[in-house]
């Protein structure tokens, strides 16, 4: 009925929500009235029309996952014009991800956001944390195994990092979900920024599933002082942050929870749709608009723990300097 309601408007009067209430919005986009309105602004002009119908149709898709055949009669769209308003708006989204996922980019900036870590949780200079979010997909027949997770299931692997707000600041090219965290992190392009020192002297928190480096902050696999303790409560804290985030968005975008099978024909739509969703949770935030549901934090699907053997023992022992001097009471 919203869904009509909107169609009906549009070809009348050209204003597809203003005979909603805010509530009907809120529970057929999970986004209130300004977002939607915003969304709709910013993706029109790359859209054929109907572009509003198009992307109402894909706010709907995100929300719940699918558009009932009702709805997007509604709309005066086919099923299968739905499929083309959903890639469509998954494209302009997507293409918009620099614009609304961005790293802190001057030093002062960094320094913002770290001194709201510290301010939090005690550890100094780190400005995000690190993780994989895993959207279930069924993968193509004969690549089982690439998808498969360390949760045993398929999925697409995207890494992203979030701040103590949990606003997303990366977002990198989903890859199967059977990758290593260590990996993806290595191929990632923030890896690389941060190689080149693109962003300063500064850390993100990952799980034991990283390693100990320059700018991955792990926490201690052998603890054995209460400093390391109280370092390790902080940095577990700091960590959850990630799966909150995961977890949220798979509350406002449930199309995450399941994105359907892989097709080869268009290997690339599912990992569009999670870009998409990064976007809108971005916009959400910027909106301040209040989760559709209960928040469950996402599991962590982490590989095995990595062993500390191999690594720079200067890092280590920064790492333990660093547990002295600010977990010591």
């Amino acid at each position: 009925h919203a869904l009509a309601l909107c169609n009906r408007l549009e070809t009348e009067r050209g204003s597809a929500l203003d005979a909603l209430d805010d509530d009907l919005i809120f529970r057929t986009f999970h986004l209130s009235r300004a977002a939607v309105t915003f969304v709709t602004d910013c993706v029109r002009g790359a859209l054929e029309p109907p572009a509003d119908s198009a992307v109402l149709a894909a706010l709907c898709f995100y929300a719940h996952g699918s558009v009932r055949p009702d709805a997007a009669d509604a709309l005066g769209l086919t099923p299968d014009c739905v499929g083309r308003a959903v890639d469509a708006v998954s494209v302009a989204l997507a293409q918009r991800l620099k614009l609304f996922v961005t790293f802190p980019g001057s030093h002062g900036d960094r320094a913002l956001v770290a001194h709201d870590i510290y301010r939090r949780y005690g550890v100094p200079n780190v400005v995000g944390a690190l993780g994989c979010l895993h959207a279930p997909v069924a993968p193509p027949a004969g690549e089982e195994a690439l998808y498969l997770n360390r949760g045993h299931f398929h999925s697409l692997a995207c890494q992203m990092a979030c701040d103590s707000q949990g606003n997303l600041l990366s977002v990198e090219e989903p890859r199967p979900g059977g990758a290593a965290e260590q990996s993806v992190w290595e191929a990632s392009r923030l890896c690389a920024q941060f190689a080149g020192g693109k962003h300063g002297h500064c850390w993100l928190v990952g799980a034991n599933c990283y390693l100990l480096s320059k700018h991955v902050l792990t926490p201690l696999t052998c603890v054995k002082s209460h400093p390391g303790i109280r370092y390790n409560e902080a940095h577990f804290k700091i960590q959850s942050i990630i799966h909150q985030t995961f977890g949220a968005m798979k509350v406002r975008f449930q199309c995450l929870k399941n994105l359907g099978p892989i097709e080869k024909s268009a290997p690339h739509r599912l990992a569009t749709i999670i870009k998409a969703c990064c976007v809108l949770h971005n916009i959400a935030k910027k909106f301040s608009v209040p989760l559709p549901g209960e928040l469950v934090p996402e599991a962590a699907y982490h590989g095995p723990n990595r062993e500390e053997n191999n690594v720079d023992c200067n890092l280590v022992l920064f790492r333990e300097e660093m547990i002295r001097a600010f977990f010591t009471l």
